[in-house]
Order: structure tokens, then C-alpha cells, then sequence
């Protein structure tokens, strides 16, 4: 990794963290608009060596790849509809429920921006990192908490720390966050349409 590499790293953690600590208290329109804005550029300067040359036949010729995609999608809708019974549907309830009523655009940072950028974080970042240095199953609890406590509800904590640690399992023996990357689309895709028809 280069110089210019881990500052981009080190970079993206503080602005990220930066913006949304204030924002677990205190949210607002320019945050909704600014935080993914400023967190994508980041992001896809971060990777762009990584996929400049990606296309989905590059994807699905490596077939270990393909078969964590799939498994990342169904552990997504697996856990999504298990919690959406055990908890009686508490999605409407959420903040990103509230947010999508307030900000009609929220449904597009959901699905084009937050897979993006909280996989490069939570996984590529935070989990990578303390895995060189740390047992795998404390890095990946530690990722997996402060992913929990992004989504600002302790009744969604546990879905999405259980989530966190999938993801870091599937990142881990995958070699790659191309997979939790889709993973997490398809989460976040099912919250939409579950909320979206009040199911």
C-alpha cells in the first residue's frame, strides 16, 4: 500500500467518523447531501486501482467469487427476514424510515452510496486493519459493533452487528469486498421495498 493510499485510508475514517458522530445527535439536510457526497469521492479515489478494470464477466469468471456473491445476497435476505419477523416489523419505526419520508433521495444514497463507502469502512478499513494486528474474531466484533451503532437504534443493533459479522467472514475468505459490497445492496434494497409496501 502507498503513502497516498493509507492517507486516503486515514482520510476517509476521519470524515466519516467526523460527520456522523455529530449526526447521531444532530442531522441535518446539508449532512444528508454533504456526507455521502464527500465520502463517495473519497471512497471511489480509495479503489480506483482496485476496479478500474472490473466488469461483471471479470466477476463471474472467477467462480469462488460468483459463490461468496451469492452467499452474501442470501445471509442479506436471510437475516433481513428473520429480524423483520422476531421483531414484528419495526422497520417504519427507524430512523432510515424517517429519513426517506423527510429526504425523497435517501433511497439512492441506500443503495448506490452506504453499500459503497460503509463496506470500504467497516470491512476494507477497520476490520482489515485490526486483523493484521488482533485476533480475527476481535476484529471482526469491533467492526461489527460500530457498524451496529451506525444505524442510531439499539433495536436494530443486533441485526446489523450480526450482519457486520457475516460480512467480515465473507471478506476474510473471499479476499475481497466485491461481495459484502452487493451483500449490502441487496440488504439495504429489501429494507426499501419492506418499508416502501409496509409489509
Amino acid at each position: 500500500m502507498t503513502l497516498i493510499q493509507r492517507q486516503a485510508k486515514l482520510i476517509l475514517l476521519v470524515v466519516y467518523l467526523g460527520t456522523m458522530i455529530p449526526a447521531y445527535f444532530y442531522l441535518t439536510k446539508w449532512m444528508i447531501i454533504g456526507i455521502p457526497i464527500l465520502t463517495t469521492f473519497l471512497t471511489l479515489y480509495l479503489l480506483r486501482h482496485e476496479y478500474i478494470h472490473l466488469t461483471v464477466k471479470s466477476l463471474m469468471d472467477k467462480p469462488q467469487m460468483g459463490a461468496w456473491i451469492q452467499k452474501s445476497i442470501l445471509f442479506s435476505i436471510l437475516v433481513q427476514f428473520i429480524y423483520h419477523f422476531m421483531t414484528n416489523n419495526t422497520a417504519t419505526t427507524s430512523l432510515p424510515f424517517q429519513l426517506m419520508q423527510q429526504y425523497p433521495v435517501m433511497p439512492i444514497y441506500m443503495l448506490a452510496n452506504a453499500p459503497i463507502v460503509e463496506e470500504v469502512i467497516f470491512r476494507k478499513i477497520i476490520f482489515h486493519e485490526l486483523d493484521k494486528r488482533t485476533p480475527s474474531w476481535f476484529a471482526a466484533v469491533v467492526s461489527s459493533i460500530l457498524f451496529g451503532m451506525l444505524h442510531y437504534s439499539w433495536i436494530d443493533f443486533f441485526m446489523y452487528f450480526s450482519i457486520g459479522l457475516i460480512f467480515c467472514y465473507i471478506f476474510k475468505k473471499s479476499q475481497s469486498i466485491t461481495p459484502t459490497m452487493i451483500g449490502h445492496v441487496a440488504l439495504n434494497f429489501i429494507f426499501i421495498v419492506n418499508v416502501s409496501l409496509n409489509i
